[in-house]
């Protein structure tokens, strides 16, 4: 979910792909079981999302295959994970305290790493085709035309 977030933020833009992320983190849940996770998942996604399209409209990120796997990565290990270890730190621990985060956050880390290194297996798999259709659709229908 986090490559084509990633994706469509490229594709259309920094705010699209705020919305994209958003809206697929509320959509997700109908499958899954909303909760009180959820207002932050949208928050991370979208945040992934919008940031993919803001480095790469800004042309820190080139938008090649190999740049945008390795940013995906990293948006995925430092943007999405701790935004959701810390809806866990949050919903956990009464109060907070340096021992508590410390553990959430360490005990987040395989996690966050397995999920960095399938997005960026994703990214490296659907960027090209799925970029390449979204190209002809922006076209085709003149989105975010003037």
């Amino acid at each position: 979910m986090t490559a084509v977030i990633l994706v469509a933020g490229i594709a259309f833009g920094a705010e699209a792909g705020f919305l994209v992320g958003a809206v697929s983190g509320f959509a997700s849940q109908f499958f899954f079981g909303q909760g009180p996770w959820t207002p932050w998942q949208m928050f991370a996604y979208g945040a992934a999302g919008f940031l993919m399209g803001f480095l790469c409209k800004r042309g820190i990120v080139p938008t090649k295959r190999l740049p945008v796997c390795i940013c995906g990565g990293v948006l995925a290990l430092f943007v999405v994970g701790p935004l959701l270890d810390t809806s866990s730190l949050f919903s956990m621990a009464s109060k907070i305290q340096w021992g508590s985060a410390a553990a959430v956050y360490l005990s987040g880390l395989p996690i966050n790493l397995v999920h960095a290194m399938a997005t960026v297996l994703t990214l490296f798999v659907i960027f090209d085709p799925m970029t390449e259709k979204l190209e002809r659709v922006k076209t085709k229908y003149g989105i975010l035309e003037g």
